[in-house]
């Protein structure tokens, strides 16, 4: 070996010494394609044409400084190095270019897998992707496929979902009156606004692996962003037609084949529309909650200024534009617009009730509709893939080939470093950790013998000697099988059997005999022989101080400890401590948690003040003189107590769902029980609930201009967190309940859906069924929205036109939300009773799902 290092110094005869034939065939520059296959006499021409490479690169400041060190050793060797001109060369890289014969290789696989490098190879000198880009998102394609495939209970959860909200929502508005079709049409196309809103944790999910095989240049973000939305289109359609189809055909809208495909037409638009825009907001966002922030901020306006909440022509002049931007009001126009042009609607009555509803368009603009729905989706997903390519939010950090200029000096700079002796004093460096004592290693004669099968004894290191040195490399060279791993690991004390033979030193002391023990003189005069001994050690160690210590302290813990009782197991109950100690320390670290997480938290409080300045200016100072406005104040009622009990509903998901695995962890160790733990997540959930609900609450309500009695407000203000905390509790117990948090997206989307369709206003309780009018007593929204309207308009006497077929009364305010939807203000304290008995019924659902649900797979 000595034959291929450069001569020192030293013994270097001369300057001008010339450099051993072996090191000179050797010291070639290393190769970026390191193979050939011309002949030996042409090898130097060849080799002279290549670059170095990059580690060549990497040390080209300290080459530089070799070899003005090593005169001798001069870079400008003329070796004659090869050229790819050789006939050999351009023979070899003809046949390659012809491609392979199946005939040369002994099995139709080592062909193809011969023939896939080749074809790799090739596409890599094109571009820097190991495949074309039609290859590449069909296999994405593929990928993205097996992904919802794999995932059962999502698949089956959205189907299962979109057919009982499909069989719901076509029961509710079965054969409905043709005045509430605004309202029934509208949340027919919301409802796949708050589908796809699931949509955020499942791009989240892709988008790690994404961030991991996109620097590698795994394939083109373009391919990624045409897979991930492409494998949603068959998941996307099947849903709204199962949906679509329930509820078009069980309503009442017009039974033609024709306005069927237009209906369908425009709410699969408006799902893919919307579907692209939520996995745009996955790629903006730095982290899911997040997302559902810059989601629940979007749904927030689409919902508001749809032209149901409140109609087109009371919407203010400053967010008009809002109106004409938003996906949800065109899907609205162009569903109502196809309907009411139908042949069962004269034109008088067409004009009269689309006028009603504030909408004066022709037409037209149902394709106008469609067509702005499409170039929405297009838009999306152009800009989710740009999103993609150019924003990161979780860097790749890997050894880069390249030097940097900027400290290219500073790499050069070689540092004689002393090697520390045995017994130096290391001074531990800033940022270096601990400091430690260098130790000197030494093997002296050591074998290893291992014994076979047969019974014979086999060697497998043969008198080996050699010492290590801290701070210095050592390299252990040899051959395959020459025995490098086996010496490590008998160095290191790994081999279980087997016999060494030989001295291993550390520091100069030997390695101690097995199952000896320095710690105490004892081991070594317990055995045979020691009745022979002058001095008996244990009558020493009876007589000794020692002893007669040890004794007193055996004595001392003998007897009973309070302290060991209060604290202790033995009374045969699985949880150490007591119901109130437990709480204690669990509500501790929920809270700590809580303050831990300001993206969940201090989120909700940016966010919602943001909401409710939204709100309140869009109904500024909005009197209650006429049956469209009365309608829109008490749309914005149920819009704002839906809408942040929604955001609660969603985003209190992904923080209970991280906290429940650290549970299943704990619990299975018995450290508390699961009733103190379901107690510390609603102590965790209240301060913040009423930070945000009052900050909400007075920004919006004095905004609107609603009832001045201080009496109202306070009330409206609580039963507003009434509300907010059941739908935040609702999202916990269905984070406990479901097998991962995908599936309890799914969830909570048809449980808010339920929640809308009986809330009372979307379909008045006098307009619903007496079949399943009982239904409004399970939910939360019923009470809620009752309590929250009837108090502001349940007294107002203020006299309003109400037209009914035809004919127009002067009414009270009042009476007129009685008739309608059976609003009772002197019930208000029933109402916030129901919602209370649904808080507590949620606790324990919560409690029992944590004592006998577990979805701890091992």
């Amino acid at each position: 070996m000595s034959l291929l290092l450069p001569e020192t110094e030293a013994n270097a005869p001369s300057d001008e010494a010339p450099v051993p034939d072996v090191y000179r065939s050797l010291n070639f520059r290393s190769l970026q394609e390191p193979y050939n296959h011309s002949s030996h006499d042409t090898m130097a021409s060849r080799y002279s044409t290549l670059d170095a490479d990059s580690l060549e690169v990497m040390l080209n400041g300290g080459l530089e400084r070799f070899y003005k060190k090593f005169n001798h050793l001069s870079r400008k060797i003329n070796l004659q190095l090869p050229t790819p001109e050789s006939a050999i060369y351009k023979k070899t890289m003809d046949a390659i270019a012809k491609g392979f014969n199946e005939h040369q290789f002994e099995s139709a696989e080592d062909y193809k897998k011969a023939h896939s490098v080749v074809n790799l190879a090739r596409s890599k000198d094109r571009s820097e992707f190991g495949l074309a880009f039609i290859q590449s998102t069909l296999l994405l394609l593929n990928r993205q496929k097996l992904n919802w495939l794999r995932d059962p209970p999502l698949l089956w959860g959205k189907i299962i979902e979109a057919i009982l909200v499909g069989l719901v929502l076509g029961m509710i508005y079965y054969e409905v009156d043709s005045k509430y079709y605004l309202r029934m049409i509208f949340f027919s196309i919301a409802l796949f606004q708050r589908q796809a809103w699931q949509q955020i944790t499942i791009s989240f999910q892709l988008r790690k692996v994404f961030y991991k095989q996109r620097p590698r240049n795994f394939f083109r973000t373009s391919s990624y962003a045409i897979a991930e939305t492409v494998v949603q289109v068959p998941v996307n359609l099947t849903v709204s037609f199962i949906l679509g189809t329930f509820f078009y055909f069980m309503s009442g809208l017009t039974r033609s084949f024709e306005k069927y495909i237009v209906f369908y037409l425009v709410l699969a638009c408006f799902q893919h529309a919307i579907s692209a825009y939520m996995t745009l907001l996955s790629a903006l966002s730095p982290s899911i909650t997040v997302g559902q922030a810059l989601a629940s901020i979007s749904v927030s306006f689409f919902l508001l200024f749809s032209g149901n909440i409140i109609l087109a022509d009371l919407i203010p002049d400053y967010w008009i534009w809002m109106y004409w931007f938003n996906p949800l009001a065109w899907a609205l126009r162009s569903n109502m617009l196809s309907e009411f042009s139908s042949h069962r609607y004269t034109p008088e009555q067409s004009k009269k009730l689309l006028d009603s509803f504030s909408i004066k368009q022709g037409t037209e603009y149902i394709w106008f509709g469609v067509g702005i729905l499409l170039g929405y989706y297009l838009l999306f997903t152009t800009l989710n893939a740009l999103a993609l390519h150019h924003i990161r939010y979780e860097k790749y950090s890997g050894v880069s080939v390249k030097t940097s200029v900027d400290s290219v000096k500073q790499e050069e700079v070689y540092v004689e470093v002393n090697t520390p002796g045995a017994v130096e004093a290391v001074k531990a460096a800033k940022g270096s950790g601990l400091p430690f004592t260098p130790s000197n290693l030494c093997i002296r004669d050591l074998e290893y013998f291992v014994t076979l099968p047969s019974g014979e004894e086999k060697q497998l290191l043969h008198g080996i000697t050699a010492h290590f040195e801290p701070g210095r490399m050592v390299a252990l060279m040899g051959s395959s099988g020459a025995g490098k791993t086996t010496l490590m690991d008998v160095i290191a004390g790994r081999k279980t059997g087997g016999r060494i033979v030989g001295d291993i030193i550390v520091n100069g002391t030997q390695q101690i005999h097995a199952q000896y023990n320095p710690a105490t003189y004892m081991m070594e005069v317990i055995g045979a022989g020691i009745g022979r001994d002058v001095k008996d050690y244990s009558v020493e160690y009876k007589n000794s101080e020692l002893g007669k210590t040890n004794r007193d302290r055996t004595l001392q813990l003998c007897e009973v400890s309070e302290g060991f009782v209060r604290h202790s197991t033995l009374n045969y109950k699985p949880i150490a401590t007591g119901f109130w100690n437990q709480l204690g320390q669990l509500a501790k670290k929920q809270q700590l948690t809580y303050w831990r997480s300001p993206q969940y938290n201090f989120m909700r409080m940016l966010l919602f003040p943001l909401f409710a300045i939204i709100f309140g200016t869009t109904f500024y100072q909005l009197s209650a003189g006429s049956l469209k406005k009365i309608n829109s104040h008490i749309g914005l009622i149920y819009n704002s107590m839906d809408f942040i009990g929604v955001i609660n509903l969603m985003t209190v998901i992904e923080v209970t769902c991280a906290e429940r695995a650290v549970y299943y962890r704990e619990r299975m160790s018995n450290y508390y029980s699961p009733l103190p733990y379901s107690l510390s997540l609603w102590f965790a959930e209240i301060p913040y609930l009423i930070v945000v609900i009052v900050l909400f609450v007075t920004i919006e309500y004095w905004l609107v201009g609603w009832s001045d009695n201080a009496g109202d407000f306070f009330f409206f203000m609580f039963i507003f967190y009434l509300y907010t905390s059941i739908c935040t509790y609702v999202g916990q117990w269905m984070s406990a309940l479901m097998p991962n948090e995908k599936v309890a997206n799914v969830a909570v989307g048809a449980l808010s859906c339920l929640f809308n369709l009986f809330s009372g206003f979307l379909l008045p309780r006098t307009a619903m069924k007496p079949g399943y009018k009982w239904f409004q007593y399970l939910m939360p929204s019923y009470y809620s929205l009752s309590a929250l309207a009837g108090i502001q308009f349940g007294d107002d006497q203020h006299m309003i036109a109400v037209t009914t077929n035809g004919t127009t009364v002067n009414k009270t305010v009042a009476e007129y939300i009685h008739k309608t939807y059976d609003y009772h203000p002197e019930r208000k304290y029933d109402f916030m009773a129901g919602l209370l008995v649904i808080w507590v019924v949620l606790q324990v659902a919560i409690y029992l799902t944590f004592k006998f649900v577990s979805h701890l797979k091992r």
